[in-house]
């Protein structure tokens, strides 16, 4: 497998305040024109700690259309090229993190980040995971040029519903499984073993703090442990991918990009589907007690252990259809288990199951 190190944004802020000043910022950094691209939901999010008017940069904003797609990325290319931007800043969610990667990318300017939720590390990595318009996974792109900086201020993402932190939770501890499975065998460069720690890390951190950040954003009381797994699901889990690279994604990914493929998943969040992912993953390798350790862990979260819980059932009639989508594609379920069929899925979904019911 090829081995690429794709570090993160030049400059990382967790910091509570750092939005007040967004100006200054990016007139520090030399901008004249930016580009913001903003989801619904994110506009709300920070507007109450913008400043009221920019008085060095001029600052336009675009809405996004909903789908991290290569459509997308063309339409937000063409507008920022009409406002001459230098710039430009995703504020949002993961989708939106991701479609200002192929804007910047397709006109070669900088781009820098603003997560309004903690559901993912893609404000950190430079890659994008690629949606059709009607919102089917599609494929993954990754790039040389990474984000300019990434802007956290805990008072914006304490605001959000608890289940976006709970899918990036999800999402992130899926780095450990999925690369353990792969790098706990092999002869480590230094650069899969800094990739492999990062993992480690995710794994370690969650299974401390998680209960404690998940009282906080319920209570809207920012805590240490909300601050830290702030820095675990953006800066650890984007040091993982960054450096292990591909290794970062297997069989969870998998099952969360078979799913896809069925509009009943469609309300679900990336982690969700993903940490689902892991449990399936879990019994293809016959891992139990590591199974019963993570579901005491969904228990606490609520994250899905069971197809009833993604309204799904064993007997859909196009569930055959998801188990086919996880075994082409990018083939991120043979990357541990090069012989599976899709009859194997079937019978590890059936046994957890069994196993959880």
């Amino acid at each position: 497998m090829e081995q690429v190190v794709r570090p993160g944004p030049q400059s990382y802020y967790n910091q509570t305040g750092i939005l007040e000043d967004l100006d200054q910022f990016l007139f520090n950094l030399g901008y004249e024109h930016v580009v913001c691209v903003v989801d619904k939901g994110g506009w709300y999010a920070v507007e109450p700690y913008l400043q009221k008017s920019f008085e060095k940069v001029a600052i336009s904003f675009i809405d996004f259309g909903g789908e991290c797609s290569f459509a997308e990325g063309q339409r937000l290319s063409q507008r920022a090229k009409e406002h001459t931007a230098q710039a430009v800043i995703g504020i949002g969610g993961g989708k939106v993190m991701d479609v200002v990667k192929l804007v910047a990318n397709h006109l070669i300017i900088d781009y820098l980040q603003i997560p309004t939720i903690a559901s993912t590390c893609a404000c950190w990595a430079p890659l994008a995971v690629i949606y059709t318009p009607e919102g089917h996974y599609e494929t993954v792109r990754f790039f040389n040029r990474t984000a300019r900086s990434v802007i956290v201020d805990p008072r914006v993402l304490i605001q959000a519903d608890p289940k976006f932190l709970v899918a990036g939770l999800a999402d992130t501890i899926a780095k450990w499984y999925e690369g353990r499975i792969q790098l706990d065998n092999m002869a480590r460069t230094p650069n899969l073993e800094l990739g492999y720690q990062a993992m480690k890390i995710c794994y370690e951190f969650i299974l401390k703090e998680a209960k404690n950040a998940l009282k906080a954003i319920q209570s809207k009381q920012i805590n240490q442990a909300f601050v830290d797994l702030l820095d675990v699901i953006f800066a650890s889990a984007g040091s993982a991918s960054g450096y292990a690279g591909e290794y970062g994604h297997a069989a969870a990914h998998g099952v969360h990009n078979g799913l896809t493929v069925l509009p009943e998943t469609k309300p679900f969040l990336h982690g969700e589907l993903v940490g689902y992912g892991i449990l399936v993953q879990l019994v293809l390798e016959n891992k139990w007690d590591d199974l019963n350790e993570l579901l005491k862990l969904y228990n606490v979260l609520n994250l899905p252990t069971q197809l009833n819980d993604l309204n799904l059932t064993l007997d859909h009639s196009h569930l055959n259809d998801a188990l086919q989508a996880m075994c082409e594609g990018e083939k991120l379920m043979q990357v541990v288990f090069p012989t599976i069929t899709t009859q194997d899925i079937f019978n590890a979904m059936k046994q957890l199951e069994e196993y959880t019911n």
